[in-house]
């Protein structure tokens, strides 16, 4: 894969730390760390707009980034993606959150969301 990316979880979140709980037992602040420098990746942005309304009270979203990544990639859908560069270190996308991981017989895909 021709690409390489850098993937951060939030390590306050409750499921890392059952003890980092507010009054509510909910995670406490995010706290995002990088789990393991630059993983091989292929990364691609569907050109558009972005969002189409299609009527006064829908909005679709036609501009959809995704990500492969390799089998035996650690990858939750919790995580986010810190940045996307190419092989000379250049950035080419900054961050995305995770909206779906998918386990493909060859490859693991992603469906991204801009980080805002």
């Amino acid at each position: 894969m021709a690409m390489r990316c850098t993937i951060e979880r939030n390590l306050a979140s409750g499921t890392v730390d059952p003890t980092n709980r507010d009054g509510f037992g909910q995670g406490g602040p995010p706290v995002w760390q990088d789990i393991g420098g630059l993983y091989p990746c292929y990364a691609w942005a569907t050109g558009g707009s972005g969002k189409t309304r299609v009527a006064p009270e829908r909005v679709v979203a036609i501009d959809t980034p995704g990500m492969m990544l390799p089998l035996g990639t650690d990858i939750r859908q919790d995580d986010r993606i810190a940045g996307v560069f190419d092989r000379m270190g250049n950035k080419l996308f900054g961050a995305f959150t995770i909206d779906d991981v998918f386990f493909r017989r060859d490859h693991i895909e992603l469906s991204l969301q801009d980080f805002k």
